[in-house]
């Protein structure tokens, strides 16, 4: 036999061999996995939001031998919209069954996700799928969370401008324990349900999404006191108590519907302890309170003292009426109220490093690259013939180049070092009278070496890979790509063992609480007597922390004052603004405006609307729009800081439909370089830049006047009710022909009058080839809409008590086709009010 039919018959016997062991592992896992069954409910009930986190519950049960593992979503599986992938640890002894809960975040065009039993050996030995429905950022997505034996609350009713709503029906137990998990939600109903059995940490990420501008609603009734147990401090009252009252009839006078004796039924509702800060809506005829709500940081708390499941809310014609408007009479979104909206900008200012060159500069290198060529080349060649030994150049170039290589590499690897840099970017919003408030972060990981790193993060915080990858235009192009990321959850996110490749960077979204820090402020909202309508603010601010906040700002509606030094602990500095009183008026709630775009090769960028408040916090000295799509050239240190700083603060923050959403409110902003949390990092030694910026709202009280007052067109919100053919807001309308809308507006809590004398509606920019404009109003007392003429842009109406609704809101409607032509182009439609306190 030959040498060479040996070798083949040998590596024949190899293969042989190798393939005996495969049929035995596969009929073994097969074997043990046959009685392994999972089952799942993934998002809301099924809905979620592009983007946002979805949380998953997993049933698994085994009825044969133990099996050990994790449970994973990942894109191989589930398809591209799938961000990354999601894992959770699992122990199933035999005869086990278990609930485990997870956590993915997906794109809004997923539809069927896999949930895998991954045992120890890296086999499949279960699974099972899930099926989602992505919802459009205006859908409004409601949780119910009850225990009532009849069913739940159907919140579905109410929506807004021809969107839909969707509900998911939980227990108690189905509430998670962080925040950031509940972020996707616009409003929370507990009615009939036992919350005395929730987790510390559950109770701790309820407050802290009612902080961030989450709406909580909690109904009253026979059940009052399982329902409050374990809501604490949240709640505007306190029950204590219950009674029987004979009527609900001043819900409807509250609605402005009229009574046809639905609500005049024996009731049981909760009685208590209002709150200091909470504001009775609605009293019964004895003055009972049947409605109480009170600001909770950025968030809404409603108390409803009777039981909505049951009669007579239950069967109430009204119903969806009364829970929409209490929906949108709330105060307005803030602009950096909905975490990172844009992911271009976040990676991009986790790119920013300054003080490190990702790339040597260009003559060193030029001079290595000289440097190497002569040495191969002409000095070789001069040394060779000098000895008369030039046949040695087919010994001393691959020498030659070798040792070149390897001095290169030697050279290169002290020059980048063994240490990883973390760039930690956060936005911590804080509140005076809470101990904690929300953080939400940016972090870029730059490693020196392809390396295994495990990134974790605290208990109670939440961490997701950013997807999107930048493609030119800046310092670092195309280092924010790290593969295969599994985002592993236990008590603690982290993501496990991921490679990250030489002096790539890995940019990852982070969110979680942090304490306040110990800054306090008084601020006072007075009537300017000389400018009707206008308003100043005064007031100072105490720092009594240990933190040093550097570039301190006041920001009230439509005005910011810099303070112009370092607010260092100890400092008492005071203030004194004049409110603008001509901004625009501000979204109830809304969804990110995404008119943000950046692209590669040269980059392009469209400001959205308005970005006040990042140029408020920033400094218009220092915002720039040239920023957006520009390449980091020749940038100095300090100028890539300030860039860093706004490409922060332009993901976090939307002020679309040109509004900030502050409202009577008064906030601090500031920098600091002391991080919102710890983190650790595995895998190399590391070191890290923190930037943080911080916006801590300060106490405000408002005077109120004896004397009549213009409540102006920055003191109101607006919503859109109803909507044809457009994507409408009371700003810029377009209108063609056949295309119509539904607008109300409410004032600020702070800004309802207790008698409003005079109407005041305003068209501005009008260009419709007339300056007659006919609107209707929605007359209450009448259940119908009046045709009025706007004339020149104003309407003023002198008893426009048939017009003033729930918390003197006023609904308008426009249509197009009411105008010659059809087309309706108007600049702007606000409201005023004139009436006494």
């Amino acid at each position: 036999m030959s040498h060479q039919t040996r070798a083949v018959s040998f590596l024949m016997l190899i293969l042989v061999l190798c393939l005996s062991f495969y049929p035995t592992r596969s009929i073994h896992a097969q074997t043990d996995t046959s009685a392994i069954t999972l089952t799942a409910r993934a998002g809301f009930d099924g809905a979620f939001r592009d983007s946002q986190w979805l949380p998953i519950r997993v049933r698994a049960e085994n009825n044969g031998a133990a099996v050990s593992g994790r449970l994973v979503v990942r894109p191989e599986t589930s398809g591209g919209g799938v961000l990354g992938t999601f894992s959770a640890p699992i122990t199933l002894p035999e005869g086990a069954q278990q609930v485990i809960d997870f956590a993915i975040s997906a794109r809004g065009i997923t539809r069927d996700i896999r949930i895998e039993l991954i045992d120890q050996d890296d086999l499949v030995v279960a699974s099972t799928t899930a099926t989602l429905r992505g919802l459009n950022g205006q859908d409004r997505l409601y949780i119910v969370v009850s225990e009532s034996a009849v069913g739940a609350v159907d919140l579905t009713g109410a929506r807004v401008g021809g969107y839909i709503a969707a509900q998911a029906v939980w227990t108690p137990a189905d509430l998670p324990n962080r925040a950031a998990l509940l972020d996707a939600v616009d409003v929370i109903l507990i009615d009939d349900a036992d919350t005395g059995v929730l987790s510390a940490d559950q109770r701790g990420a309820l407050a802290a999404w009612v902080s961030g501008g989450g709406h909580l609603i909690v109904a009253g009734g026979t059940n009052w006191q399982a329902t409050a147990a374990g809501l604490g401090d949240l709640l505007p009252l306190m029950p204590g108590a219950a009674q029987t009252i004979p009527s609900l009839s001043a819900l409807e006078t509250w609605l402005r519907v009229p009574d046809n004796a639905a609500l005049d039924v024996e009731t049981t509702i909760a009685t208590g302890q209002i709150a200091d800060d909470a504001r009775v809506l609605v009293a019964a005829d004895d003055g009972v309170p049947l409605l109480v709500r009170a600001a909770y940081g950025d968030g809404t708390v409603d108390y409803l003292a009777a039981d909505a499941l049951a009669a007579p809310l239950r069967t109430w014609s009204r119903v969806t009426d009364f829970w929409l408007t209490l929906m949108t009479t709330t105060t307005p979104a803030l602009g950096w109220s909905m975490g990172i909206t844009d992911t271009q900008q976040a990676i991009s200012a986790a790119q920013i490093l300054p003080g490190f060159d990702a790339l040597p500069d260009v003559l060193p290198l030029c001079g290595f690259l000289f440097a190497y060529i002569a040495l191969i080349g002409p000095i070789n060649y001069i040394v060779l013939n000098r000895i008369n030994r030039r046949e040695w150049a087919w010994i001393t170039i691959p020498v030659l180049i070798i040792a070149f290589t390897a001095f290169s590499f030697v050279i290169g690897t002290n020059l980048r070092g063994s240490e990883a840099t973390i760039n930690y970017l956060s936005l911590v919003r804080g509140w005076e009278n809470l101990p904690t408030g929300r953080a939400e972060s940016v972090v870029g990981l730059l490693s020196p070496l392809r390396t295994r790193y495990t990134l974790s993060l605290p208990q109670g915080e939440t961490l997701r890979p950013i997807p999107r990858a930048v493609t030119g235009g800046s310092l670092l192009a195309n280092t924010s790509g790290s593969i295969s990321i599994d985002i592993a959850q236990t008590d603690i996110f982290a993501a496990s063992n991921f490679i990250v490749d030489s002096s790539f960077i890995a940019p990852f979204a982070l969110s979680g609480t942090s304490a306040t820090p110990a800054i306090t402020g008084e601020a006072t909202l007075s009537y300017d007597d000389t400018v009707e309508g206008q308003q100043n603010i005064r007031g100072s601010i105490r720092n009594d922390s240990n933190l040093t906040l550097n570039d301190p700002v006041i920001m009230v509606r439509g005005a910011a004052l810099s303070l112009g030094q370092p607010l260092e602990p100890g400092d008492v500095q005071p203030f004194e603004l004049t409110l603008a009183g001509e901004s625009s008026v501000s979204p109830v709630f809304r969804a990110p405006s995404f008119l943000t775009s950046l692209s590669g090769g040269g980059g392009s960028y469209q400001i959205g609307l308005s970005e006040a408040s990042v140029i408020d916090i920033l400094g218009p000295d220092n915002f720039s729009a040239n920023y957006y799509g520009r390449a980091f050239v020749d940038q100095t240190e300090e100028s890539l800081n300030i860039r860093r700083r706004q490409f922060l603060l332009s993901s976090l923050i939307d002020d679309g439909d040109g509004a900030t959403g502050r409202g009577d409110r008064t906030f601090l902003a500031g920098w600091s370089d002391v991080p919102p949390s710890e983190i650790a990092l595995e895998g190399a030694a590391w070191s890290a830049q923190h930037v943080t910026a911080y916006v801590i709202e300060l106490n405000t009280t408002a005077d109120i006047p004896t004397q009549p007052v213009v409540i102006a067109q920055d003191r109101f919100t607006w919503v859109v009710l109803e909507q044809s053919g457009v994507n409408a807001a009371p700003i810029e309308i377009n209108f063609l022909p056949g295309e119509s809308a539904v607008f109300r507006f409410t004032p600020l809590p702070d800004a309802v009058l207790r008698e409003v004398d005079e109407l005041m509606v305003r068209l501005r920019d009008i260009n419709i080839g007339s300056r007659v404009v006919p609107i209707q109003l929605w007359n209450y007392d009448a259940q119908r809409w009046d045709e009025r003429d706007v004339v020149g842009g104003d309407l003023n109406i002198s008893d426009p008590s048939a017009y003033i609704g729930t918390q003197n809101a006023v609904q308008i409607r426009l249509i197009a086709d009411s105008v010659g032509g059809g087309f309706m182009r108007i600049g702007e439609l606000t409201v005023e009010q004139r009436g006494v306190f």
